[in-house]
C-alpha cells in the first residue's frame, strides 16, 4: 500500500469518523487560531513553536515542531500530535546513585550503556567529577569512547594522608548531537573518629555476692555484633573460698552504651577462685577456669585438671543461658582453657576452640567443641611443632566462620637461650568437616631469637586472613621485645607483614584485639594498662599500620561516669566488635576492691 493512500485513510478516517475525530480532539492539543494556511501538497513543514501552526491548514498537512519535537497533522479544522520525534540518546545501563570507595585502594568499576530513539548504541561516553570527588579520587576510562569507569581512592595503599570526603561524579552519554547525563555520589571514609567519644558506661562490680571482692584479674569478652558482653573475675588465692569467682552475662544498649545485667546470667556464684577466662557470641557463652576445678575444693580430675562449660542463648536477645556441654581437663596437670573464642556467626552450628596447655610437662593438645541448640560434641588435637608444643596456654583464636583456629604458645623448650622457655610460636589450623582440622602453619617471629615470647595473646579477624599477637619479651633480656607481630594469609600461606612497635619507656603491650572487619588493632600499653592504642591497616596487604588513637581515662571523662572509674584502677582492654567502633574493658586495682566494666564507642 502507498504512503499517498495511506494519508488519504487518515484524512477521511480524521473527518468523516466524528467519534474517532472527538476522540483524537481530546487527546493532544490542537491548534486553530493561527492565522497561516497549509496546503497538503506542500510537505512537512518545520514550526518553531505549537503557536506557529497555521489555522486553514489543509486535511492531511504535516508539520513538525522544533520545541518539542513533536509532528502534527491537520484535519483541516486543527492539529494533532501523532508522533514524537525523541533523537536524545538515553540510558539502558544507568550507575548506581551512589557508591562507598574502598580504603585501601581497589578500585570501584562503573559500567555504563545507552541508545538512540532507534536502539543504535551511544558511540560517546564521558565522567566529570565536581570539587568534593575530585579531592577525593580518580576517574579513567578503558578507551577514548569507553564505557567501563574506574575510579580509585587517591589517598589510600599507603598514603600519608588520610582524607574522609563525597563528591558527585557525572556521567554523559552522547550522540554527536544531543545528550543525557546521570549523577553518582562517591564517599570514602577512612575509619572510627575517636576524637570525641559518642559514649561510655561503667558497671560496677560483677555479681550479687561479693562485688567488691571478686575483683583480681577481671577480663572482658564481647559478641561481634557488641550487643553482648560477658565479665569474668578471679582473685588469684586459691586457698581462700570466700574470695569467689563470678561470670557475668550483660547486654548493652547500642544507642547509649549502657550495660545491663540480664536475669539469670549469672552463673557459677560461690565458685572457689582459679584463673577464670570466657568467650560469647550473640548466641553462645563460653566460660572457662584452667585452674583449681571448682565448687569449693572439689576437683574431680585434679587441681589443675580445669574446665570448659558452653551455654546456649534461650533466643537472639533473650536473657537465659542453658549449659548444654562441659569439658574437662584430662589430667591433673591439663590447665584446660587457659583461653577458649568461640565463632561469631550466627547460624546453626558454632565452634570452640580451648587450649589444654599442659597435659604432660610442657607438652598439651587443644580442643574444638561444635555444634549449637543443646547438642555438643568436643575432639582433642595434638599440635605438629615444639614451637606450639603448650598450645592455647598464652591465647587462642578463632575466625567469625569457625573455619581456621590459631594457638599461641608464648613459651616452649630450645636449646640455645641458656633459660629454655622463651621463644614461642602460633600454630593454625583449618577444618574440612564438623570434625576434622588438619595443620596450616607454624606463624614464629622473624627475626626468630630467644626472649620473643610471641604468641602472648592471639586475635583473628572474620575472614581468617589476619592474625595479631604481641611479644612480651624476656625478663631477663637486658632489651625487653615489646611489639605487636601482624601476620597475614594468600590462600594457605602466611607471612609476617608487620612489627609494631613503641619507643617510650615500659611500652609493654598486652591484650592486642583485631577488629572482625581486620581493620583495627586495639592494644593497651605501659605497665599498668594506662593507655589504650588504637591502630588502623593503612593497605591491603597489611604490611602498614598508624596509630590512630590513645585512649586514657579522660578519653572517657571516666570520672563523671555513675559510678566513677577510680584513678588507682587499672584501664584494661577486654574486645573490640566486628566494624571496630566499640571497644570493651574492665577495670580493677589488682587488690580487693571494686571491678566493673567500661564501654566506649567511637
Amino acid at each position: 500500500m502507498s504512503h499517498a493512500r495511506d494519508l488519504a485513510g487518515l484524512q477521511k478516517y480524521l473527518t468523516d469518523d466524528v467519534a474517532v475525530k472527538e476522540q483524537f480532539m481530546d487527546s493532544d492539543t490542537v491548534v486553530s487560531s493561527a492565522l497561516k494556511t497549509l496546503a497538503a501538497s506542500t510537505g512537512t513543514k518545520g514550526f518553531a513553536t505549537p503557536g506557529d501552526l497555521p489555522a486553514g491548514a489543509t486535511a492531511g498537512a504535516q508539520a513538525y515542531v522544533t520545541s518539542n519535537k513533536r509532528l502534527y497533522i491537520s484535519n483541516g479544522s486543527g492539529w494533532y500530535n501523532i508522533a514524537l520525534i525523541n533523537n536524545t540518546p538515553y540510558f539502558t545501563t544507568s550507575p548506581d546513585a551512589s557508591y562507598t570507595l574502598d580504603k585501601t585502594g581497589i578500585a570501584t568499576v562503573v559500567t555504563i550503556l545507552g541508545a538512540d530513539s532507534d536502539g543504535h548504541d551511544i558511540p560517546q561516553y564521558s565522567a566529570t567529577g565536581d570539587s568534593g570527588f575530585n579531592a577525593i579520587a580518580t576517574v579513567t576510562k578503558d578507551s577514548d569512547n569507553g564505557r567501563v569507569f574506574v575510579i580509585k581512592s587517591i589517598d589510600s595503599e599507603g598514603s600519608a594522608s588520610k582524607t574522609d570526603g563525597s563528591g558527585v561524579l557525572t556521567f554523559t552519554l552522547s550522540d554527536g548531537k544531543d545528550s543525557v547525563t546521570a549523577n553518582s555520589s562517591f564517599s570514602i571514609v577512612f575509619g572510627v573518629s575517636w576524637t570525641a567519644i559518642q559514649a561510655a558506661g561503667l558497671l560496677n562490680g560483677s555479681g550479687t555476692v561479693n562485688d567488691t571482692t571478686a575483683n583480681w584479674g577481671s577480663g572482658i569478652r564481647m559478641s561481634g555484633d557488641g550487643s553482648t558482653v560477658l565479665m569474668f573475675t578471679s582473685n588469684g588465692n586459691n586457698d581462700n573460698i570466700a574470695l569467689e569467682q563470678y561470670f557475668q552475662i550483660m547486654s548493652v544498649d547500642p544507642t547509649t552504651m549502657a550495660l545491663t545485667k540480664l536475669d539469670g546470667g549469672m552463673v557459677l556464684p560461690n565458685y572457689q577462685i582459679g584463673y577464670a577466662n570466657g568467650a560469647v557470641s550473640k548466641n553462645v557463652m563460653v566460660i572457662a577456669n584452667h585452674e583449681h576445678y571448682p565448687p569449693n575444693n572439689s576437683y574431680p580430675n585434679g587441681s589443675n585438671a580445669g574446665f570448659c562449660k558452653i551455654y546456649d542463648r534461650d533466643s537472639d536477645n533473650g536473657s537465659s543461658w542453658t549449659l548444654n556441654h562441659t569439658v574437662t581437663g584430662s589430667s591433673s596437670t591439663a590447665r584446660l582453657a587457659a583461653h577458649t573464642a568461640v565463632s561469631q556467626k550466627i547460624g546453626t552450628k558454632h565452634w570452640v576452640v580451648m587450649g589444654e596447655a599442659q597435659i604432660s610437662g610442657n607438652t598439651g593438645k587443644f580442643r574444638v567443641s561444635y555444634g549449637n541448640n543443646g547438642t555438643w560434641s568436643t575432639s582433642q588435637f595434638t599440635p605438629q611443632s615444639i614451637a606450639a608444643s603448650r598450645p592455647g596456654a598464652d591465647g587462642v583464636a578463632i575466625d567469625g566462620q569457625g573455619e581456621r583456629v590459631a594457638l599461641g604458645a608464648s613459651t616452649y623448650p630450645i636449646a640455645d637461650d641458656g633459660n629454655g622457655n622463651q621463644r614461642g610460636g602460633i600454630e593454625v589450623w583449618t577444618r574440612s568437616g564438623d570434625n576434622s582440622w588438619s595443620y596450616e602453619a607454624l606463624l614464629e617471629k622473624t627475626p626468630n631469637v630467644a626472649g620473643t615470647k610471641i604468641g602472648t595473646g592471639v586475635s583473628m579477624d572474620s575472614d581468617g586472613a589476619t592474625i595479631v599477637s604481641c611479644c612480651n619479651g624476656a625478663s631477663w633480656l637486658s632489651n625487653f621485645d615489646f611489639s605487636m607481630v601482624v601476620y597475614t594469609r594468600s590462600g594457605t600461606t602466611w607471612s609476617q607483614a608487620a612489627v609494631i612497635t613503641e619507643d617510650s619507656d615500659g611500652a609493654k603491650f598486652t591484650g592486642a584485639k583485631i577488629s572482625g572487619d581486620g581493620q583495627y588493632i586495639i592494644v593497651n600499653i605501659g605497665s599498668r594498662n594506662d593507655l589504650i592504642r588504637v591502630y588502623q591497616r593503612d593497605n591491603a596487604a597489611g604490611t602498614s599500620w598508624s596509630l590512630k588513637e590513645s585512649i586514657s581515662r579522660a578519653s572517657i571523662n571516666a570520672q563523671s561516669l555513675t559510678p566513677a572509674l577510680p584513678s588507682t584502677h587499672g584501664f584494661q582492654v577486654g574486645d573490640i566488635n566486628l566494624k571496630g567502633n566499640i571497644i570493651a574493658g574492665s577495670t580493677a586495682n589488682g587488690t580487693t576492691s571494686n571491678t566493673g566494666v567500661y564501654i566506649i564507642k567511637g
